[in-house]
């Protein structure tokens, strides 16, 4: 095979050029995401408030909870679900560049500090 280009030169340069261009075809075909999704950090929350409307509920669990959490280090958002059977639902979103677990523990501790202004039942 090596013989073969080094006795004809001008084969072997045509069938560089082609193998370019083929590659250059394949390129501009090939599908590339420049910045794959990425979904931010979520910890979730549950809480229970037995007997309560969904408005006691807002009130009384997420709201106390809703507050302690504002302004944590790479909070996102946060967005809470009160359902009519007492259950509190809250999902809290972190940069993607945070902690999932060093954010859970934040959670967790901004929970605890919240605990005396919950409802004790």
């Amino acid at each position: 095979m090596r013989n073969l280009f080094l006795r004809r030169p001008v084969f072997a340069a045509v069938i560089s050029i082609v193998i370019v261009l083929l590659g250059l075809f394949s390129l501009t075909r090939l599908a590339v995401e420049s910045y794959p999704p990425l979904t931010p950090p979520e910890i979730q929350v549950q809480a229970v408030y037995p007997g309560a409307t969904a408005q006691d509920v807002a009130d009384a669990v997420a709201a106390p909870i809703e507050q302690q959490l504002s302004g944590m280090e790479g909070l996102l958002y946060f967005k809470s679900a009160n359902s009519s059977d007492g259950v509190m639902n809250l999902s809290v979103y972190f940069d993607v560049s945070r902690n999932p677990d060093l954010a859970a523990v934040d959670v967790q501790n901004q929970i605890a500090l919240a605990e005396p202004q919950l409802p004790q039942e």
